[in-house]
């Protein structure tokens, strides 16, 4: 099954516990972050934090929005992939403002690619992954070419061309083998999926043949559970008892074969 073929209900239901999970990650680790102290034991400068405060504000009020978009059930897969942008750039803007290469944040990129999988499944996962290949990289060498200057009362270790070689290496490997990874685990589930609703399908078709043969029996049939209460009975016992099957349900046996 194609990524595009996931039912609207269930896109718009992982939109919403996404949002929600988001709100909750993005309070949380900026709330953190925010009362850390980096590389020598100094606090954030005044400027960062007002980032990572104007970072938490700005992503949380993104949700929002989406929140309110998803009330519409409409555009879900272009939200989808807003999401997963959303993702993406709050991992590179926290890890720009904690220290660029060298920042304990960037596990939050295989966190939007493990997203994307479970939003659009192996197409979502390598389009995070994609993503958040390029942005990283990206931050990774213009705050190395000087491009980018670092956060105030930061400092970034300058990487010569073999180490940057291997950054770019371990982070392409890394994201390429989470996309496989969240592929594989949506996969399997769509897969799940289908043959849940397939064998739900099979089973509803067994019981409403079932029900039309014990129906059409003209021999009285009924059923009790374990305290000899009556479950079920059919047309042609109705008839033979001379009760409807309401009055029947759940009516002890003995009360109609006292002799039982």
């Amino acid at each position: 099954m194609c990524s595009s073929d996931l039912p609207e209900n269930e896109l718009h239901k992982r939109l919403l516990w996404l949002a929600a999970f988001r709100v909750a990650m993005v309070t949380v680790l900026v709330g953190t972050t925010a009362v850390l102290t980096f590389k020598g034991g100094e606090p954030l400068g005044g400027r960062s934090t007002i980032s990572l405060s104007s970072l938490a504000i700005g992503t949380n009020l993104l949700q929002i929005g989406v929140v309110l978009l998803l009330r519409l059930k409409r555009w879900l897969q272009p939200l989808a992939l807003v999401q997963i942008l959303g993702d993406v750039a709050f991992a590179a803007a926290l890890v720009y403002l904690t220290g660029g290469a060298e920042s304990i944040f960037t596990f939050l990129y295989l966190l939007a690619v493990v997203n994307g999988g479970i939003l659009l499944a192996r197409r979502g996962a390598w389009f995070a992954a994609t993503s958040a290949f390029g942005a990283h990289i990206g931050l990774v060498l213009v705050m190395q070419l000087g491009w980018l200057a670092p956060p105030e009362g930061m400092a970034v270790s300058r990487l010569g061309w073999v180490e940057l070689y291997q950054v770019i290496f371990t982070y392409g490997a890394a994201f390429g083998l989470t996309a496989v990874i969240a592929s594989w685990v949506a996969d399997q589930l769509e897969r799940a999926g289908v043959r849940a609703d397939a064998a739900e399908e099979s089973l509803s078709k067994l019981g409403v043949l079932h029900d039309a043969i014990v129906r059409s029996i003209s021999s009285g049939i009924l059923t009790t559970d374990e305290r000899g209460c009556i479950t079920f009975v059919n047309r042609a016992g109705e008839e033979i008892l001379g009760k409807a099957r309401d009055e029947l349900q759940g009516m002890h046996l003995e009360r109609i074969f006292p002799a039982l």
